[in-house]
């Protein structure tokens, strides 16, 4: 199979791999099981770890593992040997992305993007480690134990004002020293890399937040003062937090949303029909979209055969 010279998605020149690395990210050539290696490490990185698709971008197949440069002799991906998550002593494992890279490379380039480090104006600051679900060991941990994955790394849990655990050593480092902060529903939605992520002002910072920076602003819950990455977010916060009224769904008009229950009850008496009985307000949620509806409860729940009586006019065609 013949091999382009340059990275199907960066178009960046493919090169071999050097004896030394220098501190940048070169375009190695990344090798797949499907034989398509066309794609640079750099981009199967981006495209794995940070959109989570671990398919081919020729040929849509899935592929487990990736390797990244290649050694003399090496031309396809049967010709390493990988035993788990073991390529041999040349190369490290990325446990996220599923990608093994030289060791040299690996330090030098791919660690950086996931540091901790402060990176402002040349600070040396590395925060303590500390270990929470979103993070590597964190989940091995959790499954280890038995639990929920999902509960520990659901991003929508996370806001500016509750990140998660294993960086808030350095959000308070960077406010604390240096005035500034970073996004962390753009990290914990891994829109790029931490070391990436630009650090704001507090007046960048809410601007970033109401209006964007080249992509669409993050949706802000108008009950809560709480923005979320993006709408699907806002939305299961909604669904989970707040009240929608299901009323207003059948009758066409949709996402209702009320702070608590005692304003959609109130909502309920106003445009609807809520049963004042007790044990139906003890209940919740006893409302009904139409009078006739509201009378038939009343009738067959709580025996009101008169209030129940429902007129109904008929109108007869003389013949």
């Amino acid at each position: 199979m013949s091999e382009a010279q340059v990275c199907l998605v960066c178009c960046e020149s493919l090169v071999p791999l050097p004896s030394s690395l220098p501190a940048s990210p070169l375009p190695l050539r990344a090798f797949v099981p499907c034989g398509h290696n066309d794609v640079c490490g750099k981009c199967h990185l981006k495209l794995r770890y940070l959109h989570n698709d671990f398919s081919c971008v020729q040929c849509k197949v899935v592929n487990d593992k990736v390797i990244v440069g290649a050694l003399a002799g090496q031309e396809v991906f049967e010709d390493f040997t990988i035993w788990g998550d073991d390529a041999g002593p040349g190369y490290a494992y990325h446990e996220e992305s599923k990608m093994f890279f030289p060791k040299d490379y690996f330090r030098g380039v791919v660690s950086q993007l996931f540091s901790l480090r402060c990176s402002i104006k040349s600070c040396q600051y590395v925060p303590p480690v500390i270990e929470d679900a979103m993070t590597a060991k964190g989940r091995r941990d959790g499954a280890a134990a038995g639990s929920s994955a999902a509960d520990g790394t659901d991003p929508s849990q996370y806001n500016q004002r509750s990140p998660p655990k294993h960086v808030q050593p350095l959000l308070a480092h960077i406010k604390e020293k240096h005035g500034r902060t970073f996004c962390v529903l753009c990290y914990v939605n891994k829109r790029d890399y931490l070391a990436l992520l630009p650090r704001y002002t507090p007046s960048e910072l809410k601007a970033h937040l109401s209006e964007g920076d080249g992509v669409t602003s993050h949706a802000l819950c108008e009950f809560c003062g709480v923005h979320f990455y993006d709408l699907e977010a806002l939305h299961k916060h909604l669904n989970k937090i707040h009240y929608r009224c299901h009323l207003c769904d059948a009758q066409g008009k949709e996402n209702q949303y009320f702070r608590d229950y005692r304003r959609i009850e109130r909502h309920f008496e106003r445009s609807h029909y809520l049963c004042r009985h007790r044990s139906c307000r003890e209940a919740r949620f006893v409302a009904f979209g139409s009078e006739l509806d509201y009378k038939a409860h009343l009738k067959t729940v709580h025996m009101e055969i008169g209030e129940a009586r429902i007129d109904v006019q008929f109108r007869v065609r003389p013949a």
